[in-house]
C-alpha cells in the first residue's frame, strides 16, 4: 500500500519517482508560485511539475533552492513546452535548468508531440543523448498516444520512462493504462480533479460522495487517492495552502474494490484538453457534463 506522502514508484532505470506531486500549470505570479511550492514541500510532497511554458520555473527553482533540504530530496520534473525539435530540446533544456537554477533535472518531458510538426522523434533523439550525459535522470513524454510512442521506439530504441496524461474519472484512459504498463512506463497524470471542474458535475458527485462519506474523506481526496490504487502517479495543483494539505491527505487509506468499481462505471471518454493527434498546444476547450 501507498502509506506516506514519500512513497515512491521505481521507474524502468531504476529512479524512484514520487506518487504524489505539486503541479504550478497556470501559476503566472511568481510570488504566487513560490508560496505554493514552499506550502507543498512544508506538507511533506517532494515532487514539484513544472514547465517552460508555464512561465514559472524561476520561481519553482528559487523556492526550492532555499528551502534548505538537498536538492537530490526533491524530484522536480519541466517539460520542452511549444516546439518539438532536435537542436531546440538541447537549448531550451540549458535555458530551463539556468532558469531553475540546477545543475540536473530528474524529469523531463516533450510536452506534446505536436504531429503536424513531425520533429517529436528528433527531439527524444536528443532527450536520450542529454539522459547518457547526466544532465536528465529520467526522461518521458506528456500527451503521447500508443501509436506514438511506437515510432519512437522504434527509431530512438527505448521508451519513455513516464507519460504524463490527462486522466480523470471521465477520462481514465484504460487503453493507455495497459499499454504503459506493458511497455514499463509509468502513467503520470494531471488534471486528477478534472481542471477544476469535478465539483460541478452532479453524475461524478453522485458516485463519490458516499464513498467519502465511507472513508471520513473530501471528493477531491477520493479522486485521488483513486489515481495512487490504479497505479498513476498523480500531480495535483493549488495555490492554496489548506488545499495542498488537504490533497496530502489520503495516505492513511485505501479503496476497496467495491469503490474501484463503482468510479471505473464513471469513464465516458470525455476529455478537457485537446486530442493529441489535432493539437496546436495544450488549450483547455471543453467542459466535463
Amino acid at each position: 500500500m501507498i502509506d506516506n506522502i514519500k512513497c515512491t514508484t521505481t521507474l524502468s532505470n531504476g529512479v524512484k519517482m514520487p506518487w504524489l506531486g505539486l503541479g504550478v500549470f497556470q501559476i503566472r505570479d511568481l510570488d504566487e508560485c513560490r508560496a505554493a511550492v514552499t506550502a507543498a514541500l512544508d506538507c511533506g510532497y517532494r515532487a514539484i511539475d513544472t514547465a517552460a511554458g508555464y512561465r514559472n520555473e524561476e520561481a519553482v527553482g528559487e523556492a526550492v533552492r532555499s528551502y534548505g533540504i538537498p536538492r537530490e530530496e526533491i524530484f522536480v520534473t519541466s517539460k520542452l513546452s511549444g516546439e518539438n525539435g532536435y537542436d531546440r530540446a538541447y537549448t531550451e533544456l540549458d535555458n530551463t535548468l539556468g532558469k531553475l537554477g540546477f545543475d540536473y533535472l530528474d524529469l523531463y518531458l516533450i510536452h506534446w508531440p505536436r504531429p503536424h510538426e513531425d520533429k517529436y522523434v528528433e527531439t527524444f533523439k536528443a532527450f536520450r543523448e542529454m539522459y547518457e550525459a547526466g544532465k536528465i535522470r529520467a526522461i518521458g513524454v506528456s500527451n503521447f498516444p500508443p501509436e506514438i510512442i511506437d515510432r519512437v521506439y522504434k527509431e530512438v530504441g527505448i521508451y519513455p520512462m513516464v507519460n504524463q496524461v490527462e486522466c480523470h474519472p471521465r477520462f481514465q484512459q484504460l487503453r493507455l493504462k495497459e499499454y504503459c504498463r506493458d511497455k514499463g512506463i509509468q502513467l503520470e497524470c494531471y488534471s486528477p480533479l478534472m481542471n477544476g471542474q469535478l465539483a460541478g458535475v452532479d453524475a461524478v458527485q453522485n458516485v463519490l460522495r458516499p464513498i467519502a462519506e465511507k472513508y471520513g474523506k473530501t471528493v477531491y481526496q477520493i479522486c485521488l487517492r483513486w489515481q495512487l490504487d490504479s497505479g498513476v502517479v498523480c500531480i495535483a495543483k493549488s495555490v492554496h495552502a489548506e488545499r495542498i494539505l488537504q490533497n496530502s491527505q489520503i495516505f492513511d487509506f485505501a479503496l476497496d474494490a467495491d469503490d474501484m468499481a463503482k468510479i471505473a462505471a464513471l469513464d465516458n471518454g470525455q476529455h478537457i484538453f485537446r486530442d493529441p493527434y489535432d493539437d496546436l498546444g495544450p488549450v483547455v476547450h471543453y467542459a466535463i457534463n
